[in-house]
This record gives C-alpha cells, structure tokens and sequence, in this order.
C-alpha cells in the first residue's frame, strides 16, 4: 500500500516521466533490432519506392535482349547463345553513334563454340575487336564463395583503395575470357544479395578479391564521384527506386529491344544506313549502354521493393542514375533515432499521467502526423523515418502508461456501474464490469456506425393535437409518440445498438459502442430495414393508424467512421455519447431524404462495410453542408436473398453514370422513365429536375458531386 501510495505521488511528474520514457525507449529499440521487426520496417519503408514517381536519370538507354529478340535472331538461324561475331555490328553501331560507355549485365565466361560457318577464335576475335575500337566498354565478373583463383592480369583492372568499406566475403570470381578482358576498359562486378526476406536493396559499392579491388558494374564509369555516393557502414548502397520496372515501368521510354538495335546496326555496316538509323545513333549520343537481359526464359529476373519479378539489367540502370542524380537514401543516427523514441514515450506516459484519457485522440493523431512527417521527410530529404520502431514505442508506452494509471488511479468498474446501468441491460452492464479495459469512460476514438432517425412532417401531424380546434389532446400525441419509440428502440437493442438520445420526435443510436463489434454497419441497416416492417404488425385501428403513419414516414440516416464516444458533460452531470464528424454526417443523411424522398440512407463508407449484406441502390454524390469532403449517398433496400425492383436499381445506374459524366439529355431521359409510372421514384424526380436545370445552365468545372446548400 505505501509503494503505491509513493509512485502515486510521483508519477505524474515530468522528471519521473522522463526516467521511465528513457527505459521504455531502450527496451523499444531493442525489441525493434529482432528480424521481425526490421523485416516490418523494410515493407514500410517499401511503400515509398512503390508510390514513387520520381524520373531516373535520362542519359541511361537499356538495350534489352528480350523474347522479341531471341525470337529474330532464331528466325535468322542464330539461336540462344548468340554467337560473339553478333557483337561486332551492335558495338560498332554505338561506336560511331558516340554512346558514352557500355556495361555489360551478361557473362562472357567461356570461349564461344566452332559452328559449321565460323570458329570461336575468330568470332570471339571480333567481339574483342569491337570492343577495343569502342573503347570504354564495362564487362561483368561474377563473384562466388568458393575459391577458384584469380587471373594474373585481373590486377590491370583493380581501383584504388576506397574510402569505404569493401565487401570481403567471397573468395573467387567468374571472369570474361581473356581475349575479352584484354579488350575491355574496366571490369565490373554483377552480384547482387538479397536482404532477408528475399527482397534486394542495398549492393555494395566495392569487393576485394585477394588484393584486387573491383567497383560494383554500375559504379565502373564513375567511379571518382565516390565521395559523393551515401553508403551505409558496410559499404553497401542503398537504391533510390524509381518505380516499377520492364517497359511500362520508370525507365520505360528508355528502354530499346536489341532486335531493333541489331537490324539497324546490320544495314549501317553495309552501307545501308537509313533515316531510322541515324535518328537511332542521335538518341544514342552521349549516353550510358546498359546491355542485358528480359527475356523470361534466361533468368534475369529478381525481387524488388517495387516488383517481385524486375529486369537484372535495371538494377544497375537504377544504380547508375541514383550515382549521376546523386539520388541517396538516408535513415536516422542512432543517436537521434534514439532521441526520437524517448520524445514519443515520454509524450505518451506524460500526457497520459497528467491528463488522463481525455488524452488519447490527440496522442493518436501524434501518430497520424509522424506518418504524415515520414512521408514529407521522404519527399523532401529522401530521409526514412523508422515508422514501425515509433509506433512499437508509441504502443509500448501506452500500455505501460495505461497499466500504470489503471494500477494506481483505476476508477472504471466504479464508473461503468453508475453510467451504464442508465441505459443498457444488466447483462451488458456486467460484462463491461468483468472486462473494464473494453470501454473508456473518459472518451475513446472508435470505428461505429451512428443511426438518426426523424419522423417527416412531424410539426402538421403535432398541429392536429396541438391547435385550439384540433380533434386531440397533446397528452394522445405523447402517448402515439411512446408507442412509436417502444417498438423503435426494441428493434434498436434487439440488433445491439445503444441509445443514445431522444431528439423530440427522432432519435440518436449507436451501433459498436461502449462493446466493439466488427457487424455494427450491417446491425444498424438490419434494424432500420426491420422498423420498415413494423408498421405491417401495428393493429387495424385508430391508434395503430396514427402509430402507422409515424412509421411509414420515418427518415433514417447512417453512417460508420471514427467517433469520440464516452462520458461527456459537466462534473454534476454527463451522459454517455458521441461526437465527431461521422456523427454529424449521419444527422445531415437523415435529413437529406427529404431531397430524395427515400427513408434509409447510409454513407459510402457504411456501404462498404455492409455490401456483402445488404442489397443498397447508389444514389447520388454529395457535399453536404459544412463539409468540403464529398460522399456517395445509397438508399437501404433489401437485405442480400430478398427480392427488389433490380429493374428501376439498373436503369437508375445508367442514368446515374450519364449524369455523372454531364450527359444531361440521356440522364434526363431514364430518370424521367423512372419518376413517372410505373415506377414512381422520388430519387428518379429530384434527378430529372437537376437534369432540367443543368441543361439549360450547365454547372462550371462540373466534377459530378452536388453540393447541398441546406443542412
């Protein structure tokens, strides 16, 4: 009792808040080093390369040996592999097109093989020809584990020593022969290493093998600007993804089949060089040549933050133009990543400890904006913020803070008895009783569905009761009125949904509070189709007509989102409720059917949750009052199984579709078929007389949304 006694005195105090935000962030960063973890901050970090849309660098042209390649080439009997003679046009061609440098993504590892018309010495002699009068041409060498040794002459193509760290893991390579290697300008290695999950993004910048020190294929042309590159402490570079990859992706218009290259490069040999050619050596001028493969059948495919299956060959297009754009990826220090864990642990349990409850909507839209600011730090800086090691501090936090405060200032079995048992059943009651921690009684942001309900032209019917020579008194209208709500709000529990108020002749009710519920969407229009049936069982008499009529001419409006729900009020007195602009969205729904002449209407984004339940009728797109963000409206008509006009629902999709698009007279047509006989559709009227009138003044910058100018 005294410990409690004594961290009840001070944990409330920023100096303990501040100890206790420190524990927290060091057992947060720590948990956050588990694979698991860094695995879930690579897929976030994941979704800023897919929703890029950055350009890479235009001076990088990819000659891709593609499936329409192989299948020319096989058309001229030269099947895969190619023999070296092949390369001799294609690299004269971009020689006297004057292309910068050319980097090889394929492996020339063997003698090419004697054919019936030619010998590998002659042919590999002319691919090593083209090479040496091309000059600055990169081939590839392939690293493995094991160790095969190293050619003497490799040594003419190492780097100086970098001033980074150099991969040292594998121990021999796969080289070009050596009639090929004496030709080419540089050597450059084509590894690449998945992370963890099988997803590659970082390569290194350098490998050592023995004391040879070769730069990565797609660093080799620039190799000087090194000190300008951002490497991690490994030595390994991060890629800037630029999107999507093959020919619809980022580099697509910088893509060009080799069968074109090689049908152009043919006829420019044997002087017979035409107009398409020479604009195909201009487009070639000054450019960076990658060389490699697409084709699905050689296996050059590999798994990218953007694509499962990305061409190999842009994997060093991207490389190259992340080098020449300076485009580099950059995390927090750890020193002020840490910094940054202890800022939202000690802003949670702060907050928390001071002001309780009252506290979580704005702690939780912290969160939205550390989203938000990950996402301006990308655009801005290409800066990553560890999104999923603050959301684990920020959970952490607040589990510690609310075990904390529950321990030592724990007040809700006490409060839920004394609010609840107002309003809901005993059983209910006990359960939130039993299991406090499913409903906060300062306040909580929930997903709900909230249901409004008014009865249409209330004020004429409560005239007849009301007035000095109406036939009744006002004490029958009340009592009309308490029959009409009984049945209503035995169907409102009866479906789990809480009341919330009575407003006059209408009424508030939750559906998902103070207990979640995954069915609440689907739980409210269950109940306001089933109050539509109400009326059926009313009896055939005076009183059952007037209770009749207030059923017949109830509106109803739903609506699901994010609601503050819980105790609001004075200290004297409070009530269990909820506020929000999904709330006030449901109150505007219910009074929009006066427009329509409907009597269910739901959101969008209740529609969504109940789509698979409910047969529903796309009405309109709306921007009610006091709210810029628009909304499609539906009307509730049957549930799924049950029969409906599915005739006057289609047609009214057409015309909806023509409206949607401006086409006045077409939508006029359909909903006047459908507001007259036998159909009768008040929906169908409010839209022909729209129609009407956007005919002769057609709306400016029409976007198809109808913004309602009473509420």
């Amino acid at each position: 009792m005294r410990l409690t006694t004594f961290f009840g005195s001070i944990y409330r105090r920023w100096y303990f808040a501040l100890l206790i935000a420190c524990v927290l962030a060091g057992f947060s960063y720590a948990i956050y080093r588990l694979p698991l973890f860094q695995v879930l901050e690579r897929k976030v970090e994941d979704l800023h390369f897919i929703l890029n849309k950055t350009m890479p660098d235009s001076s990088i042209v990819l000659i891709a040996i593609d499936d329409n390649s192989l299948e020319f080439t096989r058309e001229n009997h030269l099947p895969w592999p190619w023999p070296r003679d092949i390369w001799y046009p294609i690299l004269t061609f971009l020689q006297q097109s004057g292309a910068k440098n050319i980097l090889f993504d394929l492996q020339f590892t063997d003698p090419d093989f004697d054919r019936a018309e030619t010998f590998a010495d002659e042919t590999d002699g002319m691919f090593a020809e083209a090479i040496r009068n091309k000059g600055d041409v990169i081939l590839g060498v392939q690293l493995v584990p094991e160790s095969t040794g190293v050619s003497s002459d490799i040594g003419t193509f190492c780097v100086a020593e970098p001033p980074i760290p150099v991969e040292e893991r594998y121990q021999g390579m796969l080289e070009p022969i050596e009639v090929l290697r004496n030709a080419a300008s540089k050597l450059g290695v084509i590894n690449v290493e998945p992370d963890d999950d099988g997803i590659i993004r970082r390569i290194p910048l350098y490998y050592r093998i023995e004391d040879v020190i070769l730069p990565q294929v797609a660093l080799a042309p620039v190799c000087e600007q090194t000190q300008d590159i951002h490497s991690n402490k490994e030595g390994k570079f991060r890629l800037y993804w630029y999107g999507s990859g093959g020919v619809d992706g980022a580099f697509g218009e910088q893509y060009i089949s080799m069968c074109y290259v090689l049908a152009l490069a043919r006829q420019h040999l044997y002087g017979e060089s035409s107009a398409e050619a020479r604009a195909l050596m201009k487009r070639l001028e000054g450019k960076y040549i990658i060389i490699g493969t697409t084709a699905g059948g050689l296996f050059d495919l590999k798994p990218t933050p953007t694509d499962r299956i990305f061409p190999g060959m842009e994997i060093w297009a991207t490389a190259l133009s992340n080098y020449l754009r300076g485009d580099n990826v950059y995390n927090l220090p750890i020193e002020l990543h840490l910094l940054v864990l202890v800022l939202i642990a000690f802003g949670v349990y702060f907050s928390f400890a001071r002001f309780e409850q009252s506290v979580i909507v704005p702690l939780l839209l912290s969160v939205t904006i550390i989203f938000v600011l990950s996402i301006v730090c990308w655009r801005a800086w290409s800066l990553l913020l560890p999104v999923i090691s603050i959301l684990n501090t920020f959970l952490i936090a607040y589990f510690v803070t609310a075990t904390m405060h529950y321990l030592l200032e724990g007040r809700a079995k006490r409060q839920i008895r004394t609010v609840f048992s107002r309003y809901l059943s005993a059983d209910v009651v006990q359960e939130l009783i039993r299991e406090p921690d499913r409903v906060e009684m300062g306040g909580e942001e929930v997903e709900a569905t909230v249901f409004f309900s008014d009865i249409a032209n209330f004020t004429k019917i409560s005239e007849r009761f009301t007035s000095s020579s109406g036939e009744r008194s006002p004490k029958e209208l009340v009592r009309y009125l308490n029959d009409y709500f009984d049945g209503f709000v035995d169907i409102l529990m009866k479906q789990g949904g809480l009341l919330d108020k009575y407003t006059g002749d209408g009424l508030m009710a939750l559906f998902g509070v103070p207990i979640s519920r995954k069915d609440h969407a689907i739980a409210a229009c269950k109940a306001a189709l089933e109050h539509k049936l109400l009326s059926h069982s009313l009896p055939d008499n005076q009183d059952g007509d007037v209770t009749r009529h207030f059923h017949l001419n109830t509106r109803i409006g739903i609506n699901s989102g994010k609601i503050v729900s819980g105790n609001i009020g004075s200290v004297k007195r409070m009530d269990y409720t909820a506020i929000g602009d999904d709330v006030n969205l449901a109150a505007r729904l219910e009074a929009v059917n006066k427009i329509y002449r409907t009597s269910i209407l739901i959101s969008e984004s209740t529609y969504r949750l109940v789509e698979n339940a409910i047969q529903c009728r796309e009405l309109d797109t709306i921007r009610v009052k006091g709210k810029d963000k628009p909304t499609r409206i539906y009307e509730v008509v049957a549930p799924v199984g049950e029969t409906y006009n599915k005739e006057l629902i289609d047609k009214y999709a057409e015309a909806l579709e023509a409206y949607r698009t401006g086409t006045w007279t077409e939508a006029s047509d359909t909903f006047r078929l459908l507001s007259g006989a036998p159909y009768l559709d008040g929906a169908s009227a409010e839209m022909l007389r729209r129609c009407t009138l956007y005919q002769k003044r057609p709306p400016q910058d029409w976007d198809g949304v109808y913004t309602l100018e009473v509420k």
